[in-house]
């Protein structure tokens, strides 16, 4: 009989605080993940806010394994001077299109 040893952390209940120390984001993106219906939704206890770490911990699975699929800053072209010129500059120096 094989057995397998899984290395859990127990479920917790996390204040906002700690969520943001985990996902290494500020509070306003945090919401915004959340208004937008990709962040994890907080559980209610009384008037405190409060999130399952296991969800938490989902999250950021999901987060970084998206990143890992997107194109490299290398695969990207290199912006012409033209381009990285905009606004005012660009008219003066006539390299607005």
């Amino acid at each position: 009989m094989s057995t397998q040893a899984f290395t859990t952390t127990p479920r917790r209940l996390l204040r906002l605080p700690e969520v943001l120390s985990i996902i290494g984001m500020k509070r306003s993106w945090w919401f915004n993940e959340i208004r937008e219906g990709r962040g994890v939704r907080p559980l209610k206890i009384g008037r405190a806010s409060v999130w399952d770490s296991v969800e938490v911990d989902n999250f950021v699975t999901k987060l970084v394994s998206q990143q890992a699929t997107l194109p490299q800053a290398d695969d990207q072209p290199e912006a012409g001077p033209a381009s990285r010129v905009s606004g005012r500059r660009a008219k003066r120096r006539g390299t607005l299109q």
